[in-house]
């Protein structure tokens, strides 16, 4: 057998591996194992953030149209937390330590500019779901990215996990864009709430 066929895997005729030497084959790398990890754990902050942050965000809406969205994608949020924390227990890893800086937050800063302004109207509820809107694709992209990682190294269930919020997200940023585009005129008027 020539150093090539070793390097490529190939055994030579009678000279099969042993079982450790084929689950290790199977297992990912290690190195790409910690990436994947990683990625989660920052995911896994930013998703806790982003449930802080949509918990804030009823206080200064004025719509009701807008205020029944927000909690709708709190309640996906919440169960898009849980399934991170579903994915790391199947791994058997914790998920502390990521950094949510890593994902981009327009909506913290929607947040701050429009408590600070003190005023809350159409405008601002516009402004709020377009920040929103790009919340939940950028969260559906990093989602979507991780699941073809994650399914390129065989963790099937982590994949799927990963799958199905980065649907849910794509489909909530289609619901702010719709909301967006409804002119201020169309949207009903911010009442006490009943």
């Amino acid at each position: 057998m020539t150093k090539r066929d070793e390097e490529a895997g190939r055994r030579a005729p009678g000279g099969g591996r042993n079982l450790l030497t084929r689950e290790r084959a199977c297992m990912p790398d290690a190195v790409l194992r910690r990436r994947i990890l990683g990625r989660l754990r920052d995911a896994h902050a930013a998703m806790t953030l982003r449930v802080e942050t949509l918990r804030g965000c009823p206080e200064v809406v004025a719509s009701p149209a807008l205020l029944q969205l927000l909690f709708r994608l709190l309640q996906q949020a919440e169960e898009q937390l849980r399934r991170l924390e579903h994915a790391f227990a199947s791994l058997r890893e914790e998920p502390g330590g990521g950094d949510a800086r890593m994902a981009a937050d327009p909506v913290s800063d929607i947040l701050l500019l429009l408590r600070h302004g003190g005023r809350s109207g159409p405008v601002q509820d516009g402004a709020l779901a377009e920040a929103l809107r790009q919340a939940e694709l950028a969260g559906a992209e990093e989602a979507e990215a991780l699941r073809l990682l994650a399914h390129a190294v065989g963790l099937h269930l982590v994949a799927r996990l990963l799958d199905m919020t980065a649907q849910e997200r794509h489909a909530a940023a289609r619901e702010l864009a719709a909301f967006a585009a409804t002119p201020a005129s169309a949207l009903p008027p911010a009442g006490p709430a009943h």
